[in-house]
């Protein structure tokens, strides 16, 4: 799907005549087969100025469930986002799906929100569109006139205290689930499912991973507004993330997480965060020192 895609990219981009792309779908999952390629879609848009969301919008990187990480740039967008990098971490580490348009604008992944009963409308603006020599202005402008504001309020900004508290740059994959079982104790029932249903995102991940996805958003976050290091830019990041991706496809979680997950669709068999387990106590204990971290 990526090879198909990068042809058309390509395509588009050399030709002069090109001024939109409307990319639709056959099937009723969008651009998404599930799980390791859900991204996909946001990440192919992730870097520009203008994108919009509706209701059925649904975002998530759940890498870690499959013993990887969430790549293709996804740290990026968690740096840009609020709480600096926190909410990247949050969602890159939980595997939490983002289903709100209100929730998916305030951390950056869609910049309009446009009611769905607006889309063939939207559709129609756009494939009559007389474009200029800034087509990307013109988009902006003819998405301007169909932006609504959400029906609801962002619920990751009622929680981004938590959140920074819980998975702030500072943290430890370690810290941050110790952090989380506090805060499921906590006597606002807001806060203690949102702890509970974080833990058991972190459940579904491989220790390795956690660390692994820990270590990088926070690296990334840190160095995002420096002009001078490399991971302050897109370009940077995702030549990390290559690099990244390479070594962590090696090791057996990622063969046994596309296994259970994806082929045979079973029970996974990575260690989990059990405090009775041993295992899991040991990988997560690591907190990936840096050297390992620039050896991946």
């Amino acid at each position: 799907m990526d090879l198909r895609y990068k042809a058309f990219l390509d395509d588009w981009e050399t030709n002069p005549n090109v001024k939109c792309i409307l990319v639709e779908s056959s099937s009723p999952r969008a651009f998404s087969a599930g799980m390791d390629i859900k991204g996909v879609a946001s990440e192919i848009q992730k870097d520009k100025s203008t994108s919009f969301v509706q209701k059925r919008t649904l975002l998530a990187m759940p890498e870690n469930g499959i013993g990887l990480f969430p790549d293709v740039g996804f740290a990026y967008i968690g740096a840009k986002a609020p709480g600096g990098g926190a909410v990247g971490a949050y969602l890159g580490m939980t595997g939490k799906r983002i289903s709100s348009p209100a929730d998916a604008l305030f951390i950056g992944l869609g910049t309009h929100y446009v009611p769905s009963g607006d889309l063939g409308s939207l559709k129609e603006s756009l494939l009559s569109a007389n474009f200029t020599a800034d087509p990307h202005k013109d988009v902006e402008s003819l998405l301007t006139g169909y932006k609504k504001e959400p029906e609801s309020v962002p619920q990751l900004e009622k929680l981004l205290p938590d959140i920074v508290s819980s998975f702030g740059p500072d943290k430890s994959a370690t810290e941050s689930v110790e952090e989380l079982k506090k805060r499921s104790q906590s006597g606002d029932a807001t806060v203690s499912e949102w702890a509970n249903d974080a833990l058991a995102g972190l459940q579904k991940g491989a220790p390795f991973s956690l660390c692994l996805t820990q270590k990088h958003f926070s690296r990334v976050a840190s160095s995002y507004g420096n002009n001078e290091n490399y991971l302050s830019k897109l370009a940077g990041v995702m030549k990390l993330e290559y690099r990244i991706a390479l070594r962590s496809s090696v090791r057996s979680d990622f063969a046994e997480g596309v296994r259970a997950v994806l082929v045979d669709k079973d029970q996974i068999n990575f260690c989990t965060i059990s405090s009775t387990n041993p295992k899991f106590k040991v990988a997560i204990s690591l907190n990936l020192p840096d050297g390992l971290y620039w050896h991946y």
